[in-house]
């Protein structure tokens, strides 16, 4: 029986080895909490603050680059509460009409936020770099053809560039509904 423990405890050293190995990928982590600060700041100035849901954070995959994922309402005084619990289809129209509008300018935020992005981010030119924003609706609300979620990403060479044209060319961006 204590051979067995030994034995476990052996492979039990022998994996925590190869998985830390495995972690170490040479992103300094200090520059990446600064630039989810900095992503904070700049997605509450877009609206209010209230409409950043918590904080950015950062993913990296190796191979792929860095994600920056955010969840917001960009329209929070709009949301339901228990001073004001119901709104006419009038107001739900105008709601969405709003959160179309803001929306477009979220899109411009997060793209322009990207290319700020690149200069931070110590990946490779190849990878990307990428923001992922997750928007909420409440349950009353005309979500039809309103995206859930906006993803928008291009290798951090091209954002790095400097070429306005080709970046504006090249960021992918995708909507889920």
């Amino acid at each position: 029986m204590p051979t067995s423990k030994l034995v476990g405890a052996v492979l039990a050293v022998a994996c925590v080895g190869v998985v830390g190995a495995a972690v170490n990928s040479g992103i300094r982590w200090t520059a990446l909490r600064g630039v989810e600060r900095g992503s904070d700041e700049a997605l509450k100035s877009v609206f209010n603050s209230n409409a950043l849901l918590g904080n950015t954070r950062a993913v990296y995959l190796p191979g792929y680059g860095v994600v920056f994922s955010a969840e917001m309402d960009v329209a929070p005084e709009s949301t339901p509460n228990p001073f004001r619990p119901s709104f006419t289809k009038d107001e739900i129209a105008r709601i969405k009409e709003t959160k179309r509008l803001r929306i477009a300018v979220l899109r411009d935020r997060m793209s322009r936020l990207l290319v700020n992005f690149a200069d931070s981010v110590q990946v490779g030119d190849s990878e990307a770099v990428a923001m992922a924003v997750t928007l909420l609706y409440s349950k009353v609300e005309d979500t039809d053809a309103m995206p859930k979620q906006i993803v928008i990403w291009a290798p951090r060479g091209l954002l790095r560039s400097g070429n306005a044209p080709a970046i504006a060319a090249n960021l992918k961006v995708q909507e889920s509904f």
